[in-house]
């Protein structure tokens, strides 16, 4: 079966497992976070598509073998979690200063941006009895872009007198 089809008004249509989730990051990072994060320059934009292509693939790959989640999801929509996160952690209107990071200055406040961003995005939506698993995941994971303080990235259950997840 082809998976490429098109409709009677000439338009190709694709499955989303089959294009994957790089493409629409590559689209953010070109367009809409250059937008929205005045300064972001190619090599910005480098260094963050690196930490995607590093790190992502590992995380959607435990999501999908080893997690449990409340609501079923796909790839795209972690990852568009993931980046429009991140997009909101650098928001210059609430305190995002880009000026003068350069380089590893960029890189290590980046990773502690990512970090947190990955294991909301990727881990928020976990049921649990995962957390404490994919906890232990992120910390080894994501070793070479932030360290993770001693406690839990994500707490191991919610209160039962409150319905917030931290």
């Amino acid at each position: 079966i082809n998976n490429l089809f098109d409709s009677r008004c000439g338009m190709v249509y694709i499955a989303h497992e089959q294009l994957g989730w790089r493409p629409a990051i590559q689209t953010w990072l070109a367009t809409t976070l250059s937008k929205a994060v005045p300064g972001l320059t190619k090599a910005h934009q480098d260094s963050i598509n690196n930490l995607f292509d590093k790190y992502v693939d590992g995380g959607l790959a435990w999501v999908r073998k080893q997690g449990s989640e409340y609501i079923p999801s796909v790839d795209n929509n972690l990852t568009t979690s993931l980046a429009l996160l991140l997009q909101s952690l650098m928001d210059p209107n609430k305190g995002f200063k880009l000026s003068g990071l350069e380089g590893e200055a960029f890189n290590n406040a980046f990773g502690k941006l990512f970090g947190f961003a990955y294991v909301w995005a990727l881990g928020g939506n976990l049921a649990p009895q995962s957390r404490e698993a994919f906890d232990e995941f992120v910390k080894e994971h994501l070793a070479g872009v932030v360290t993770f303080p001693g406690v839990t990235c994500l707490p191991a259950a919610v209160s039962a007198a409150s319905s917030a997840i931290c």
